[in-house]
């Protein structure tokens, strides 16, 4: 199911910005990469295994590590 749609927009973000995705979740698809690198040119994409969307309660270890190196690199 559809959730929302992007609008769209002007221009992109050239900071860094993280994508984290459990890798049996569906809300970022391979599909999605062209569009999210177009407006986030220094995306870091990240997936986490054995976690779907509550990646954060299913691997709390792994998401804190993911964002601890990201926001300390």
């Amino acid at each position: 199911a559809e959730l929302i749609k992007v609008p769209p927009v002007n221009g992109m973000f050239q900071g860094a910005v993280l994508f984290i995705k459990g890798s049996a979740s569906d809300y970022i698809q391979p599909e999605h990469e062209q569009a999210i690198r177009r407006l986030f040119p220094q995306a870091v994409m990240a997936t986490v295994a054995d976690a779907d969307h509550w990646l954060h309660a299913q691997q709390p270890d792994v998401v804190a590590r993911i964002l601890t190196t990201f926001l300390t690199r």
